[in-house]
């Protein structure tokens, strides 16, 4: 994605999200014929995101090295911001995520089987592993879209919805439109302080949300390790 930032950033306002989300579900289709070639368990998914993400890095230091007269806007990019979000890019990015979304919360109930165990989810009649590669393409289309226009914004899919699950307990039904909720919450507010607390310089939302994210997902891991370990 940062590939089309350095090489196209005068280019027309829909080439470089499309470019973008090119690459995101490029990377998510070489990520799943690495894992499923592996033999598709969990550790074989993580293992070849990780592959695959460390040759992507590649290309995209190689290709910043190469469009220096456009890093600026590159690493603007890489650290996520909203200042070049308008109402007609808005609504570009906001229909088809909440599309995608609402499609992801009618299997609710799936997650909650989901979430039982494998073993016990197959034995009450889901199909584990159609379900598995249903919401990954899902997780996927999101992030590439939110991605393309507003750059890489850590923490808020990370945080988010733990904390959803701590404060509502583990029905998705609940979980996942409180996770949409809150997130836009979170997103509002860090951009309020990116824009203000140095004004007029405007800082990087996901700076300010790895700062706010980071102490509180290292509580909830610390709170969570404890009551997993007795």
């Amino acid at each position: 994605m940062e590939i089309s930032v350095s090489f196209l950033p005068n280019s027309n306002l829909y080439l470089i999200p499309i470019a973008a989300i090119i690459g995101g579900i490029a990377a998510f289709g070489i990520t799943m014929l690495v894992a499923e070639g592996a033999g598709g368990s969990a550790t074989n998914y993580i293992l070849a995101g990780t592959i695959v993400g460390f040759a992507f890095s590649s290309f995209q230091t190689i290709f910043l090295s190469l469009g220096q007269d456009n890093i600026t806007n590159a690493m603007w990019w890489l650290f996520g911001s909203f200042a070049n979000i308008t109402w007609e890019n808005a609504w570009l990015v906001f229909i088809p995520v909440m599309g995608v979304s609402l499609i992801s919360m009618l299997w609710a109930r799936e997650f909650n089987l989901f979430m039982m165990g494998e073993d016990q989810a197959k034995q009450l009649g889901l199909n584990v592993k159609r379900f598995k590669r249903c919401m990954m393409v899902i997780a996927s289309v999101l992030t590439a879209l939110c991605v393309a226009f507003c750059g890489i914004i850590g923490f808020v899919g990370l945080v988010i919805p733990h904390a959803c699950r701590m404060a509502l307990g583990s029905d998705h039904r609940l979980i996942m439109p409180a996770s949409i909720v809150l997130g836009a919450m979170l997103m509002l507010f860090a951009d309020l302080i990116a824009r203000t607390v140095l004004s007029p310089i405007e800082l990087p939302v996901g700076a300010i949300t790895a700062m706010i994210g980071t102490p509180i997902f290292a509580y909830m891991l610390m709170t969570k390790g404890r009551s997993y370990n007795g």
